[in-house]
């Protein structure tokens, strides 16, 4: 009987202890998203910030309408982006978007700085121009 308390008491302290890590376990504040998705949550979504980390050179090609260019090239780039509103939905994007690229870094950047909702165009505009959506110059 007193073994079976004992191991009554340990597995609480172990349902405890898987408790409290589940629940410190934050959910990632960012999603990759394709084009599609993209534009829909760009329409539905009220007060956005839709960013574009390409070069100046890249942005004046031709970006989303309405795209504010951040350069994640310039040296300011870490504090320019603080600058946005943590509680209003970020949507990044740079050239291509893929894993490792300007808009994946930005994305985990703007979650470590406490962004609540941050959407990454997956494959970048290369992507969103290979769906047919519109860009302008």
């Amino acid at each position: 009987m007193k073994n079976l308390m004992s191991v009554f008491k340990t597995l609480q302290v172990i349902m405890l202890i898987l408790i409290l890590v589940a629940c410190s376990q934050s959910e990632s504040t960012y999603n990759v998203i394709s084009p599609q998705e993209f534009e829909a949550k760009l329409i539905t979504l009220k007060n956005v910030q839709l960013i574009d980390v390409r070069t100046p050179e890249e942005y004046q090609t031709g970006h989303l309408k309405n795209a504010i260019n951040i350069n994640f090239m310039d040296e300011d780039f870490k504090r320019n982006i603080s600058r946005l509103d943590k509680k209003k939905p970020v949507f990044i994007h740079c050239a291509a978007g893929a894993q490792g690229a300007r808009s994946n870094q930005t994305a985990k950047l703007l979650e470590e700085l406490g962004f609540v909702e941050i959407y990454e165009l997956e494959g970048g505009i290369i992507n969103w121009i290979k769906a047919g959506m519109e860009t302008v110059k």
